[in-house]
């Protein structure tokens, strides 16, 4: 029988490079009344993902989902976002587990690549991101970071300052799928190398390949915008204007 798989929103952070928005970014409205968080939980749904968990924080009495269990972080304001992954924890080391962050738009089909990944960790790459870098910013590289694959889409590498173009093969997304087995060696990890806990996703998933630990990297290449700063928002909302989501 298919062990069930559970799916984690990362919805801790306060997001302060999003000016003059006073409550969590997942409750940005992407258009009319869907905001982000509804369309992740859309997307996981859609996949036959049925149980979840949001791991909280900052405003979390705003985040309004009484049928989904929330696990509050209490230490959301003093630490990054690998503090908030370990609370989910109970979930990670049981069950496969699909973990998103809370300030990001894409589609399904990005859920339904990792699923089916055979590893045992995997991340979704966004291979469009030069056309959406351009309309954030003036210069590509700013705010980019370097990621390779190697020819059996193994991650090779990631979070460094890239010098050109050709060391962004693609943008890691803040989707990741966890079997048990995957976790276990995550978690080993982060108890053996205690200054982990401090660091960002990025970060841990650099230092971890760089421990031999294998993070398959999937291709996703339909719609994908990440919600930092006003901009981001701004080019988001006009970009999904006309476009149908389910």
């Amino acid at each position: 029988m298919k062990k069930k798989i559970f799916g984690v929103i990362l919805a801790a952070g306060a997001g302060n490079r999003l000016k003059k928005y006073y409550k969590p970014k997942g409750t940005l409205k992407i258009k009319n009344n869907l905001s982000i968080l509804d369309n992740i939980i859309n997307n996981f749904k859609c996949n036959k993902i049925s149980k979840f968990q949001i791991i909280t924080g900052y405003k979390s009495n705003l985040l309004k989902y009484p049928k989904i269990n929330k696990n509050y972080n209490k230490k959301w304001n003093s630490s990054n976002m690998i503090t908030s992954l370990v609370c989910a924890e109970n979930i990670l080391k049981k069950y496969p587990t699909i973990v998103s962050y809370s300030d990001i738009y894409y589609e399904q089909s990005a859920v339904s690549k990792l699923i089916k990944c055979s590893g045992d960790i995997a991340i979704c790459y966004y291979s469009k991101w030069k056309s959406l870098w351009k309309k954030r910013f003036e210069d590509p590289l700013v705010d980019a970071e370097t990621f390779r694959i190697n020819k059996n889409s193994y991650l090779t590498e990631i979070g460094g300052m890239p010098r050109t173009i050709k060391e962004i093969e693609g943008q890691y997304m803040g989707v990741i799928f966890f079997k048990p087995s995957g976790w276990k060696k995550i978690r080993h990890l982060i108890s053996k190398h205690r200054f982990l806990i401090e660091l960002s996703v990025t970060e841990l998933l650099s230092f971890a390949i760089k421990n031999n630990i294998k993070i398959k990297a999937i291709k996703y290449d339909n719609l994908f915008y990440e919600i930092d700063t006003n901009t981001d928002l701004k080019v988001m909302r006009k970009k999904l204007k006309n476009v149908k989501i389910s």
